[in-house]
């Protein structure tokens, strides 16, 4: 009987060990990546805006091109689409509706790019 306690006793002290030493090291791993990440960026935003500013350079086309600028970033992170549907009320069903088709679409898109891609590996080789 003593035998079979120590040896259950012994196990779970092996196991909190291991739980500790595993928390330690998630913690560590933790603290290394927030280290390195403020090395890579050690500013912090100077303002509220600071995220959705774009920089008017000097020159003639200053403004131009801060304008593409602008925009490009727009329509890249689709502000301009979001805007519009948030316009107006969208029932669920119709919700339901469009996130599926935009599914679809993303997904038969994909299947094309692979498909083409193949072609030009088919047709690189010379077959």
């Amino acid at each position: 009987m003593d035998v079979a306690f120590t040896a259950t006793a012994y196990l779970n002290r092996h196991a909190e060990i291991h739980a500790a030493k595993a928390q330690k090291a998630a913690q560590a791993l933790w603290e290394e990546g927030s280290r390195a990440f403020l090395q890579r960026h050690p500013e912090s935003p100077p303002d509220q805006f600071a995220g959705r500013s774009v920089q008017v350079p000097e020159g003639p086309n200053g403004f131009t091109r801060a304008y593409r600028k602008l925009n490009q970033i727009l329509m890249e992170n689709r502000v301009r689409k979001m805007v519009k549907r948030q316009s107006r009320h969208e029932k669920k069903g119709v919700k339901r509706r469009r996130l599926a088709s935009e599914t679809h679409r993303r997904k038969f898109a994909q299947l094309v790019r692979s498909k083409v891609a193949l072609v030009q590996r088919i047709r690189a080789r010379g077959s």
